[in-house]
């Protein structure tokens, strides 16, 4: 792991998801000092042993000053978020009190602090109907009411970089998938289709191409850009290196996980305003952070599978 991290301080926000678990575990493991902000009345995850605990809501702007003057951490990974792809108004509006509020308050209760490095984690989708492979020189289209509040998100980091001094780095992943993810992401759902016999899963026509990104290499970026001085005040792409369709994709788990669960296809209509293809020029990754993909999708699904038999079947079945 990077030799950087150690004997560093790290504060991490939504340390218990698909990418907060193996970031934690990871940071630790660098032999990094992890405090982990958790809401109030969470349990903490296994990964996070030898980490310090506090607990704070990230709508909460007078705990998180608290916890931040506390820690005094040389890096944030701000992770936590909601991630809602629907298109009502109800998901606007938590959407936008969640990602867009809750990152600026992170940024404010951290502005003051002398830090090394501040992750965001933000999202491709941001990129909307733009002409693939979609490059960050290219102005941001975002289709749905969760990109619309990254892209503010991401707009208050540059702010705090240009005003505060907030080294700022918004990494733009692409759908991520390994252990830990919940449904109704895709590759959940059909794992969990998979592993539960009575579910039917509804999909679309699943000719939709995504570059899903494995858990463990976007953690692997989140880290170099963490330690990487030419990466403040930059947004990064971060993805798969190749698009697979939602059907190749279910198809893959079916194979590795051995089942054969109820799948409906073309049981529901793609969202409106979605883009049919996503692919990610990762050119800028590669040159700034060294960063590229280093997990194919069989690859990736098989350790996802793994998690899935560990955790969803009795002891020995």
């Amino acid at each position: 792991m990077l030799k950087q991290l150690e004997g560093s301080s790290a504060l991490v926000t939504g340390g218990t998801g698909v990418l907060g678990r193996p970031l934690v575990s990871g940071l630790l493991k660098a032999g990094a000092r992890v405090h982990l902000v958790l809401r109030p009345r969470s349990s903490p995850p296994p990964e996070s042993r030898g980490a310090e605990i506090h607990e704070a809501d990230i709508l909460d702007p007078e705990a998180l000053t608290k916890v931040a003057r506390a820690a005094a951490p040389e890096r944030v990974f701000h992770l936590a978020g909601k991630n809602d792809p629907s298109r009502t108004f109800e998901a606007a509006n938590e959407n936008l009190t969640v990602n867009t509020r809750g990152t600026l308050n992170v940024l404010e209760a951290c502005a003051s602090l002398k830090l090394l490095s501040f992750v965001f984690t933000s999202t491709t989708e941001v990129y909307g109907n733009n002409r693939a492979p979609f490059k960050e020189s290219q102005r941001p289209d975002p289709p749905s009411p969760y990109a619309v509040s990254k892209l503010a998100a991401e707009n208050f980091c540059t702010y705090y970089h240009r005003t505060r001094q907030v080294p700022a780095t918004v990494l733009r992943l692409s759908s991520c998938y390994g252990p830990y993810l919940k449904k109704p992401r895709l590759v959940a759902a059909v794992f969990s289709a998979c592993f539960n016999p009575g579910e039917t899963l509804d999909l679309t026509s699943g000719r939709q191409k995504r570059d899903f990104l494995f858990a463990g290499d976007a953690v692997e970026a989140l880290l170099k850009a963490s330690v990487t001085p030419g990466a403040a005040g930059e947004t990064i792409n971060a993805a798969g290196k190749t698009p697979y369709s939602v059907k190749e994709v279910a198809e893959a788990i079916l194979a590795v996980a051995g089942r054969e669960p109820r799948i409906r296809w073309n049981a529901i209509q793609r969202r409106p305003n979605e883009n049919q293809v996503w692919k990610t020029d990762l050119s800028k990754a590669k040159k700034l952070l060294g960063w590229s993909p280093a997990t194919g999708l069989k690859q990736g699904l098989k350790l996802t599978a793994e998690w899935w038999r560990r955790t969803a079947l009795p002891s020995g079945a």
